[in-house]
């Protein structure tokens, strides 16, 4: 069997913020997928097999919260992240709720490094291994850790460190952001 080229798409209805994307995942092996808004980025999931999601809050048409909540009831194969530089009321909770739920399953605050970014690649490459893994990243607002270390232990080792990274990271910037205490 053919190995599957991971695949992720950024929505982003900044061109400097794709290009600067472009950049990032270049040498990770991974083909980064750009789309303007929302609607575009669905014709892109209806054709390709995308295996990671990042995407901006704030866009025309449609925002991100909205966007990846159509996503949460129709594809549970995707490893869904939100980027903000800043939220309201509304979204923020909205957003929370996707994380407590485990259908949101990272957070990164503007203005972000590559190496913030960077790992989203090799969580892609675990999925386009094994899609299921997807099941067992949800929660990162969870604070049962029995239930967290048992979702952990289903991942491969390979995997783990860059979930605990990835997790680490969203609840330090939700504190800083006041999203959460």
């Amino acid at each position: 069997m053919a190995e599957v080229k991971p695949q992720i798409l950024w929505v982003d209805d900044t061109p400097s913020v794709l290009s600067l994307g472009e950049r990032i995942f270049s040498q990770t092996g991974c083909t980064l997928l750009t789309a303007e808004d929302p609607n575009r980025a669905m014709v892109i999931l209806g054709r390709e097999t995308v295996h990671a999601v990042i995407s901006d809050v704030e866009m025309q048409r449609m925002n991100g919260p909205e966007f990846l909540s159509h996503l949460t009831k129709t594809r549970k194969d995707l490893f869904l992240t939100i980027i903000s530089g800043g939220m309201g009321r509304d979204d923020t909770a909205r957003m929370i709720k996707l994380l407590q739920s485990g259908d949101l399953h990272h957070f990164v605050s503007k203005p972000f490094t590559p190496p913030q970014i960077r790992p989203i690649a090799e969580v892609a490459k675990a999925v386009a291994a094994d899609p299921n893994i997807v099941a067992h990243l949800g929660g990162l607002l969870d604070d049962d850790s029995a239930r967290e270390e048992i979702r952990m232990a289903q991942l491969p080792e390979s995997i783990r460190e860059v979930v605990r990274v990835l997790r680490r990271e969203a609840r330090m910037t939700l504190k800083e952001e006041r999203y959460i205490e």
